[in-house]
C-alpha cells in the first residue's frame, strides 16, 4: 500500500513479512484472545484462513512483543509512538501464500474481508498519562494489494497493543493453522 504524505501521521510503523523463517511457536496474549476471539462467543465464526492471518500478524510482530513488567521503558515508547492521538495505525504486509497455501485468491480475499468486518467498532484505551485514545475499526482495515503476492493492511493501535503488550500469554504452535483444517479445533487449542 503506497502510504501518502498525509497518511504518515496516521501510520506510525510498518511491519513486513520479509523472511521465510517459520517460527515453531508464537505468543498469543490472553487479553487479545479474551477480547477478540472469545468475547460474544463468536470464535466458531472465524474461518481458518482468517486465523492464518492472525497467526502471521503475531509472527511478524513477535520481535516487538514484550511483557510490561519486564520492559517498562518499552511500554512508554509504545505510548509515545501509538497512544498520543486518536486513530493511529501500523501497516502490515503478509505474503498471500501464507494465508492460502493452495494459492486461492478467493480464500485470501475472504479472510481479509472477514477480519476487516469482524469486531468493527469504536475502541478506547488509556495511555500512561491517563489520556483516553479512541480508535475506530476492526482488527484490520484497508486491505490492499500493493505488490504482487502480498496484501497490506492497517492494524489499529488498540489491537496492536493487545498483540504486542502481553502481560500474560500462551505459546501456540504456529503450524497449527496449517496442519489442522477445522477452525474449531484450533480455537479449542487456543
Amino acid at each position: 500500500m503506497a502510504i501518502l504524505e498525509k497518511d504518515l501521521r496516521l501510520v506510525r510503523k510498518i511491519f513486513e513479512d520479509k523472511d521465510e523463517r517459520i517460527p515453531g511457536r508464537i505468543r498469543l496474549g490472553n487479553h487479545f484472545v479474551d477480547d477478540f476471539i472469545f468475547e460474544d462467543q463468536e470464535a466458531a465464526d472465524i474461518p481458518i484462513n482468517a486465523l492464518r492471518v492472525i497467526f502471521n500478524i503475531i509472527s511478524i510482530i513477535s520481535s516487538e512483543q514484550f511483557r510490561p513488567e519486564d520492559r517498562p521503558m518499552q511500554l512508554s515508547l509504545f505510548d509515545e509512538e501509538f497512544e498520543t492521538e486518536n486513530n493511529i495505525f501500523a501497516s502490515i504486509k503478509i505474503r498471500n501464500s501464507k494465508i492460502s497455501p493452495s494459492g486461492s485468491t478467493r480464500q485470501v480475499v475472504e479472510a481479509y474481508e472477514f477480519l476487516a468486518r469482524f469486531k468493527v467498532g469504536w475502541y478506547k484505551s488509556v495511555n500512561s498519562k491517563g489520556k483516553e485514545i479512541r480508535t475506530f475499526g476492526g482488527l484490520i482495515s484497508n486491505p490492499s494489494y500493493d505488490q504482487q503476492g502480498y496484501t497490506s493492511f492497517l492494524i489499529s493501535s488498540y489491537w496492536l497493543k493487545k498483540l504486542m503488550i502481553i502481560p500474560e500469554y500462551n505459546y501456540i504452535l504456529y503450524n497449527l493453522v496449517y496442519n489442522i483444517r477445522n477452525n474449531k479445533h484450533i480455537i479449542f487449542a487456543i
